[in-house]
């Protein structure tokens, strides 16, 4: 009888048991076809029946087996990316295990749920039950039962290889290390051969971040490994990840032969999915050795196959390199046409990427009732780097608003450019810098940003280089400076026209010689960061008055991006005050409301002379205060009108210039507030060194 005619013979069977309510049988055939089913690759047979049989699981005694089919079908829809499906299986199985104490079932189970926070980017919580799945294994590892089950041994082995993908994607190498060595351990132990090549491969592309010449290592013990039964995907990816290693040491030659092996490989196995990105690997080796007819040939092919897949992330490295070919080639017309193309596809994936990634995080924080404090500290995977990252979507819809984001991930695309950012206070400069510093993926170092006008004359030089114990009076620790925290990172330098001339000749050395000496120490320290600055003054103009150098202008604005001030982009208004009003209403758990059309014409008529950070103070303080969930024009304009209602009419009735306008509300606010500057600092939306710095001038105007 053969195999097809067995199973016709198992469902007219279990259909029979249905009718008659034959629980028992049902229960017998129904595992017998979801087994079967499984072996012959088709899951959506198999869910057909796990599904049925569910009800009948849950009388008691049946308590492994209504565990193991939850669980398979917790399987089966986080594959299928129906996660919140998924994690409703998963949950009722583990409810289940904790339940009757069912160990190694329940490893199973914090396994794939490990897996499907990890599918999910909410890397925490996947560590949480993938550590969890690991404890409970460890426990049981010398258990006959373990050592038989081969399911329970490939939980063990996915959940601490998923550990290990988890904190490579965190760059937390060393310990991303740790797990592929054990995993490595297991393999070797339990699956002998057929295992190692996935596990060497793990290691060299953990290495391969860090230390190109230790993952060349094990890429070649994993090629070592290889033998007839090694999938052909496997053998596509070794050859190609060793050819990028030896692209990264400048073998162009040996690292172009093994890229050929590849796409030999490729084409004889008929695998299309690596193809594009092994020829843009080819034509950058001919690019970079100055072929270039050549490797316009090559990559224009794999453009072509990468957008018959519409695979956007491969186009967008194929424009990239195209754009390069034709600068070498010094047609720049051309050049510019791909670099067009190659910046807004990776504008477009920055912001998906972006909101969907993080959100997920985001979501985590204010839902989430795991506790992440049980972590130790040292394996914490929540950094204040990646917290930061959650606030770099800069809202806007306008086209200066889209240049600026432009402007941004082009200088994010090239490590050492130094940036400029000039703006009116409150529009968004820090925001901007973050966007700047989390759109590399070269450097992996931490963001330092540094309010220039907030650091006294006397401490900046220690502020800045660090000192030693002993160095000066007070010094009685060892302290890293600015310029060292920032090292392989992004340095911001906030008011950067307030720094002082003594201090800027110091920052320009620095620039030159890409080196710093501590306060009380004689040794050289090599620093590699990039210089973000930021401004709200004209720089020209402080140059003229010898309180800027100009050299120093020189070094630092490799890309000026100038935000425009909120008043000259209004269609900028509407998107912004829906984006503050959704997230103070999910930070102070309210609904969020709803506004006449006429408010956003009422905005628009202001000239916000404290720019977002105005109006999104202004959105803070009406939710606040909001009784229901309506907001009004009212309470908005009460807050525009600080001495009286018509307040703003009468200022543009006057006809000020923008500069007399703010001077005017800067005096006013301050009337309103008895003189505190704090206070008034607040009710513009500004800080108040912001506010100081701006009362100052309007003093020193008024003597001159």
């Amino acid at each position: 009888m053969t195999d097809l005619a067995v199973i016709s013979k198992r469902i007219e069977s279990f259909n029979k048991a249905l009718k008659e309510n034959d629980q028992e049988t049902i229960i017998s055939i129904g595992q017998d076809l979801i087994k079967q089913y499984q072996k012959e690759n088709k899951p959506e047979e198999s869910v057909v029946y796990a599904e049925t049989i569910l009800p009948f699981l849950t009388n008691p005694g049946k308590e492994i087996d209504l565990a193991g089919t939850l669980n398979f079908l917790g399987k089966y829809y986080c594959l299928k990316e129906e996660f919140d499906k998924a994690e409703d299986f998963l949950n009722r199985a583990l409810s289940i295990c904790q339940r009757f104490e069912l160990e190694l079932v329940s490893a199973e189970v914090n396994c794939d749920l490990g897996l499907l926070f990890r599918n999910k980017g909410i890397f925490d919580i996947a560590v949480q039950y993938l550590t969890n799945s690991i404890e409970i294994f460890n426990q049981h590892k010398n258990d006959k039962i373990f050592i038989n089950d081969r399911n329970l041994l490939f939980s063990y082995i996915n959940a601490i290889e998923a550990c290990g993908i988890i904190y490579s994607q965190l760059k937390q190498y060393e310990e991303s290390i740790s797990y592929f060595k054990d995993a490595l351990i297991l393999k070797e132990k339990y699956l002998g051969d057929s295992g190692k090549i996935s596990a060497l491969m793990n290691l060299g592309a953990t290495y391969s971040n860090f230390d190109i010449d230790k993952a060349q290592e094990y890429y070649l013990l994993a090629l070592q490994e290889v033998n007839s039964a090694t999938p052909s995907q496997h053998k596509v990816v070794l050859l190609n990840n060793l050819g990028g290693c030896l692209e990264d040491k400048k073998q162009y030659d040996e690292a172009l032969k093994y890229y050929q092996k590849a796409l030999k490989l490729l084409n004889e196995s008929g695998l299309i999915r690596y193809k594009a990105p092994i020829l843009k690997h080819i034509s950058s080796i001919h690019y970079l050795q100055g072929r270039y007819d050549q490797a316009l040939k090559v990559i224009e092919y794999g453009l072509e196959l990468s957008e018959k897949s519409k695979t956007t992330y491969e186009m967008k490295d194929c424009y990239k390199l195209i754009s390069d070919i034709y600068i070498a080639k010094n047609d720049f017309k051309i050049a510019m046409s791909y670099r067009s193309k190659y910046d807004e596809i990776k504008d477009e994936l920055y912001q998906q990427d972006l909101r969907t990634q993080l959100s997920a995080l985001q979501t985590k924080y204010k839902k989430s009732t795991i506790n992440i404090n049980n972590l130790r500290k040292e394996k914490s995977l929540i950094s204040e780097e990646l917290k930061k990252a959650m606030s770099t979507d800069f809202i806007g819809e306008s086209d200066s608003i889209k240049e600026v984001r432009r402007l941004a991930i082009e200088a994010a695309a090239y490590k050492d450019t130094r940036v400029l950012i000039t703006g009116e206070s409150g529009v968004g400069k820090e925001i901007i810098a973050r966007l700047i510093h989390y759109s590399d993926t070269i450097r992996t170092g931490q963001f330092v940003d540094v309010n220039c006008c907030a650091i006294p004359d006397t401490m900046a030089e220690s502020e800045f280089f660090g000192f030693l114990k002993g160095s000066f009076t007070g010094a009685i620790q060892n302290r890293t400076g600015y310029f060292e925290q920032a090292d392989n990172g992004s340095l911001f330098l906030d008011e950067i026209g307030d720094m002082p001339l003594s201090l800027q000749a110091k920052l320009l050395r620095v620039l030159e010689t890409k080196e710093i000496k501590k306060l009380g120490s004689n040794k050289s320290t090599s620093v590699s960061f990039r210089l973000i600055s930021a401004t709200n003054r004209d720089l020209s103009e402080l140059i003229k008055s010898n309180k800027f150098r100009g050299d120093l202008l020189f070094r630092i604005n490799t890309i000026e991006i100038n935000i425009p001030p909120l008043r000259e982009r209004k269609e900028d208004i509407e998107p912004l005050l829906n984006h503050f009003l959704k997230q103070f209403s999910s930070k102070m758990n309210k609904p969020i409301p709803l506004y006449p059309d006429d408010l956003i014409a009422c905005l628009q008529k202001y000239e916000f002379p404290g720019n977002v950070r105005e109006l999104k103070n202004m959105v803070e303080r009406t939710l606040i205060f909001l009784k229901g969930n309506q907001i009004s024009v009212e309470d908005f304009t009460k807050q525009m009108h600080l001495k009286e209602n018509n307040l703003l009419k009468s200022y543009t009735d006057k006809c000020y210039s923008i500069k007399d306008l703010e001077s005017q509300l800067i005096l006013d606010t301050l009337e309103v507030c008895n003189g505190n500057q704090t206070k008034a600092a607040k009710q513009m939306g500004i800080s108040y060194s912001t506010f100081k710095r701006k009362y100052k001038r309007i003093q020193e105007r008024s003597s001159s």
